[in-house]
């Protein structure tokens, strides 16, 4: 299905994105466009220096004129000064763990190159599991603290007391420099084994080996990074199960970071034979199908196509649902989440416990304690989380009203 944007922000923004500059000023000129959620889209999205580096090409509005330019001057001002931390961050952590003879893997961030203008939110390494024990006194040796809260899962007892009784399923790791604000993550696989995602990825992450196997070294970086074949794998599922309009949390950047890779010369036979090997072949249509709508992608029409005949009728069944939870740049319609979250566990989940509460569509009226705390912002471990599932009727009310209130 053809994904239509209906809001005249959402055309704006995309405008600004692609550097139509042509576009976007014609749109100002004939349309009365609330900046509020303009600004807001691009907070969500994670794009603020990308479209404010085309603010600066357009004539604004008198009446915001000021406060946009500050937000623009903000924006750019802090992309540039992010970047050159996280350059500084990653030859200082790459050279300590280069001298204790680590071997590493810079994964997205700064191996996705924007021009600068890629909001970057944390720097994220891929290292060997048996290295791990080693790094933890590395990075608190250059003031990177352990922050047990980037987990996002509930942890037990024994967890709590012990990282290292989490390696059966967590592969990634978080270190906080208070110094910089920059958040560290360290990976000893791509996506976790368990708890984590419902869906069946033990073909990639058995695989591992072979993303290492194809690592390339960037001079400019000054460390390896993932092949563009890999990275672009690596992209497609971020973009359809992490930072998915699945959960509410899709955004523009990882669709930018796609058209990014794609536009350096993919290798496409041997792009698709990674593909089937590791078993990805719907979260790379998905993914790509999602960016030919919103980025206008019509290069990818034909790559769509070849990968499209490799998917299973429930497969193609499942990605239609999937696209229907798109209603705004803001915002995922919760009805077609919920759908898909019913399909899903049928179609690309592997554990029997998931396929069995989604029969009975138990995660649609008992949420996880942390889906809870995304949703109100009360601390999962909290005694005052179980009242707020008492309020979860009136949200449900509360988003079926305002559904039909952003599609203007």
């Amino acid at each position: 299905m053809a994904l239509v944007l209906r809001k005249k922000e959402d055309l704006f923004v995309i405008a600004l994105i692609l550097n139509d500059t042509r576009k976007a000023e014609n749109i100002i000129n004939t349309s009365a466009l609330d900046w509020k959620y303009i600004l807001t889209v691009l907070e969500k999205n994670k794009i603020r220096a990308r479209c404010a580096d085309t603010l600066l090409s357009i004539p604004l509005p008198a009446s915001i004129s000021g406060k946009l330019k500050k937000y623009i001057t903000a924006a750019l001002f802090e992309a540039k000064l992010n970047k050159k931390i996280y350059m500084s961050e990653l030859a200082k952590i790459g050279g300590v763990l280069k001298k204790n003879d680590i071997d590493f893997i810079l994964l997205k961030g700064l191996s996705i190159d924007q021009g600068g203008l890629r909001d970057i939110g944390d720097l994220d390494l891929l290292v060997h599991e048996h290295d791990l024990k080693n790094i933890f006194p590395l990075l608190h040796g250059i003031n990177y603290t352990y922050n047990e809260d980037t987990c996002d899962i509930e942890l037990n007892k024994n967890e709590m007391n012990d990282v290292f009784e989490q390696l059966h399923w967590n592969i990634h790791f978080g270190f906080f420099n208070e110094k910089t604000g920059l958040l560290c993550e360290i990976h000893t696989n791509l996506f976790h084994k368990d708890r984590m995602y419902i869906e069946n990825l033990d073909v990639l992450t058995n695989g591992i080996s072979s993303f290492w196997n194809n690592r390339v070294y960037n001079s400019l970086l000054g460390c390896h990074t993932l092949s563009k074949e890999d990275l672009l794998i690596l992209m497609c599922i971020h973009v359809t199960i992490k930072r998915a309009l699945k959960k509410n949390r899709f955004a523009l950047r990882g669709l930018l970071d796609i058209k990014t890779i794609v536009e350096n010369d993919i290798d496409w036979d041997y792009f698709y034979e990674r593909m089937n090997r590791l078993q990805v072949n719907y979260y790379v249509f998905f993914a790509l199908k999602f960016t030919y709508s919103i980025l206008n992608m019509s290069a990818l029409l034909d790559n769509i196509g070849i990968i499209k005949k490799t998917l299973k009728k429930r497969e193609l069944f499942l990605s239609r649902i999937h696209f229907r939870c798109f209603l705004t740049l803001r915002d995922s319609a919760v009805f077609y989440i919920k759908i898909y979250d019913f399909f899903m566990p049928f179609i690309l989940g592997k554990q029997m416990q998931h396929k069995l509460k989604s029969l009975f569509i138990l995660p649609l009226f008992i949420p996880t304690r942390l889906r809870m705390e995304q949703i109100f912002g009360i601390d999962r471990r909290s005694p005052l989380i179980y009242l707020a599932y008492l309020a979860l009727p009136f949200r449900w009310l509360f988003l079926f009203i305002n559904r039909f209130k952003h599609i203007k």
